[in-house]
């Protein structure tokens, strides 16, 4: 979720799950593992960190989790792209049963750990997709199993039009073709490299990690666009890219054929909202920010930097024009040009 703290309840109340990053001064930032968001489903998976975690011990969420009579869950505490591929996770055990219970770990095709009734546990992990799988046992027994999915980021991902993609992607050769496949396998610290090319997106690039995305080539040979048509009443939402962490660079891009077209009135962007990021060697054109919108323009950008770069050729909303709207806490625009 992305949402504001709740400010009309006691502070012992105001406990929400706002992934990836904290909104307020009490949210867990934790990945909430729904059963299947893509499809709508936003039921608490059995690995989720919501379960318990809020107030008197109750489910964040708008779905309690029932628990079968004896589980187990994987708790992830996340990994940065180093030479040292290693996560911290937590064993989670549930149900009735759940007594005296010792845990077993294995990554991949690895062999099984020992049983032990230390939760925590540091794994060995290889770049990209692994599966981390978890045993318990508990006093009678009984052992149940679950497993978790975890991408191990490279500390260079490559994108092109070219290449035959492998995972996960950290060579030229077998560079994702896909811009948001790219950005799954990429973490805090991770440079994304893009080659020549036009590389469409069907609804917005989430950026939530502190990534640096740079061209080869420069805004000329390389562009990122909306997929659909341009001035569209019934696109809504279809800006290019949201940028949410303020160390995110985006380098030597062309961004274009944003639409946004929802009537509302708060901040909106038609095609690049960032929160703090910056913004260098890029080009920013052709998008459309309905006129029944309140504020905004073709990037919204609440204290983020923008260096060396071009806003042209955007059609603005009802207020604030339509190439840029530029406000909180030390922004920076130096060396740009902003046209119609």
């Amino acid at each position: 979720a992305d949402i504001g703290s709740i400010t009309t309840l006691p502070a012992a109340r105001q406990l929400n799950n706002c992934f990836p990053t904290a909104r307020g001064t009490v949210c867990i930032t934790s990945d909430p593992c729904f059963v299947d968001p893509a499809h709508g489903d936003y039921r608490l998976s059995k690995n989720s960190p919501c379960i318990g975690a809020g107030t008197n011990g109750c489910d964040i969420g708008c779905f309690a989790y029932v628990p079968a009579a004896f589980e187990c869950g994987i708790d992830y505490a996340g990994i940065t792209p180093t030479a040292a591929r290693t996560g911290s996770f937590t064993a989670m055990a549930r149900g009735t049963d759940a007594t005296d219970v010792t845990f077993s770990w294995k990554v991949n095709g690895g062999e099984w750990t020992e049983y032990s009734a230390e939760t925590a546990a540091t794994l060995d992990l290889a770049t990209g997709r692994n599966t981390v799988h978890l045993r318990a046992k508990n006093g009678a027994g009984t052992v149940v199993e679950g497993e978790r999915e975890v991408i191990v980021a490279p500390e260079t991902v490559y994108l092109s039009k070219t290449s035959t993609p492998a995972e996960p992607y950290d060579d030229p050769a077998i560079a994702a073709n896909d811009l948001k496949v790219a950005l799954a396998f990429c973490a805090a610290g991770t440079t994304l490299v893009v080659d020549d090319g036009d590389y469409g997106v069907d609804g917005e690039a989430v950026v939530d990690q502190d990534v640096t995305i740079r061209s080869v080539n420069g805004p000329a040979k390389t562009s990122i666009y909306r997929i659909g048509k341009q001035n569209d009443a019934n696109a809504r939402q279809c800006r290019v890219m949201r940028v949410r962490t303020a160390g995110t660079v985006l380098s030597g891009l062309t961004l274009s054929n944003g639409c946004y077209s929802v009537i509302k009135t708060i901040d909106s962007a038609s095609c690049l909202l960032m929160n703090g990021a910056t913004m260098t060697n890029c080009v920013v054109t052709k998008n459309w920010l309905t006129p029944n919108d309140y504020r905004g323009g073709a990037v919204w950008s609440n204290g983020g930097k923008i260096y060396n770069s071009i806003i042209e050729n955007n059609t603005g909303g009802g207020k604030y024009g339509g190439g840029l709207r530029q406000f909180g806490a030390n922004p920076l625009i130096a060396d740009s040009i902003i046209r119609n």
